[in-house]
């Protein structure tokens, strides 16, 4: 039996217990009910001595011989993570994607709920999927306002995505895109997207090959994500956007802002890897504890910048936007706003 955690966990640990959790739950959705530490740590990309530290961190957790209950480890994590919290969606766009998605039971389980669902064909308005009624998109806001819907999901064709999303967003408000690092996805950023949303149109997208995104025909270097990302802001997200990052999503910023400045109107990175070169406004911000953006570099950094500045918050590591989502949107809401530009 799983006991509750005995202390604080570690930052870096956090981290990997989001990679543990994707594995874990794509193999509940596959049916398996054990699994081996030296197979978990395979397939999360870390040795089975690191998987077990980790862990240690839980409490007990495997039986010796056995492995570890699949599901049982899958709803442990969710809880320390804060992801089994249902947070009330909608979705805009019955077409076969929408539908699918829908109709998938796993998303209950990785802490979203659907409490709308809407297009704007009438042959689709009425039909029953997943537990839902579809509803006509013209009650898209009033819903939205009942449920307290805080994430909107869209999937329909990229000419009308923005329009639904300037319909789920606050009036006038700014665009606010933010970009996950490696071995996550856009789910790890929910808790800052959640902050920011009510003053905010924010987006969450998962990078190619990470999260509910495609994989890409080969492995997509910092450049090719940045150009995927320009693809999608240009396409189907807003355009010209504030952008937030955290660790390889700062590196896909600064490389966005160096090749296609017009898309970057100003930049916050959470705990960055690289020294950006860029023109745009930009605010870096780092946790006291974090280890791989050290206090001086990213104080040099913030000075070197045209138009740049450094915050940073007590007690954080290196994924501050997670550990301590209030005050990053803290520190993020004014600089968005344009302050002492």
């Amino acid at each position: 039996m799983i006991q509750p955690r005995p202390r604080t966990i570690p930052e870096a640990t956090v981290a990997r217990l989001a990679v543990y959790l994707r594995v874990l739950t794509a193999l509940a959705d596959g049916g398996r009910s054990t699994v081996s530490s030296g197979e978990l740590a395979s397939a999360a990309g870390v040795n089975p001595a690191g998987l077990r530290k980790d862990l240690s961190h839980l409490g007990p957790c495997g039986v010796r011989g056995v492995g570890y209950e699949v599901r049982t480890l899958r709803d442990r994590i969710a809880r320390v993570l804060g992801v089994e919290r249902s947070r009330a969606c909608v979705l805009v766009g019955m077409g076969n994607l929408g539908s699918a998605l829908a109709d998938y039971a796993g998303f209950g389980s990785r802490g979203f709920e659907f409490v709308g669902l809407f297009d704007a064909a009438q042959a689709r308005i009425g039909q029953r999927i997943g537990g839902h009624t579809v509803q006509a998109v013209r009650e898209l806001e009033d819903v939205v306002a009942a449920t307290q819907a805080s994430i909107g999901v869209i999937t329909t064709p990229a000419e009308v995505a923005q329009s639904i999303c300037d319909r789920l967003a606050p009036a006038g408000a700014k665009s606010v895109v933010l970009v996950h690092g490696v071995g996550v996805s856009s789910r790890y950023l929910v808790p800052l997207a959640e902050r920011l949303a009510p003053e905010y149109r924010v987006y969450a997208p998962d990078l190619p090959g990470f999260g509910h995104s495609d994989k890409p025909p080969r492995l997509l270097d910092v450049p090719g994500l940045a150009d995927a990302l320009a693809a999608w802001l240009r396409q189907a997200g807003p355009g010209r956007a504030a952008l937030v990052g955290n660790s390889l999503g700062c590196q896909v910023i600064i490389d966005l802002a160096v090749r296609h400045p017009d898309l970057v109107e100003r930049a916050v990175l959470v705990g960055p890897t690289t020294d950006p070169r860029v023109r745009a406004p930009v605010l870096v911000v780092r946790g006291d504890r974090d280890p791989i953006a050290p206090r001086r570099w990213v104080r040099e950094m913030a000075d070197r910048l045209p138009a740049g500045r450094w915050a940073e918050i007590p007690g954080a590591a290196h994924a501050a936007h997670f550990s301590t989502p209030d005050r990053v949107a803290e520190l993020v809401r004014p600089f968005l706003d344009g302050d002492k530009d």
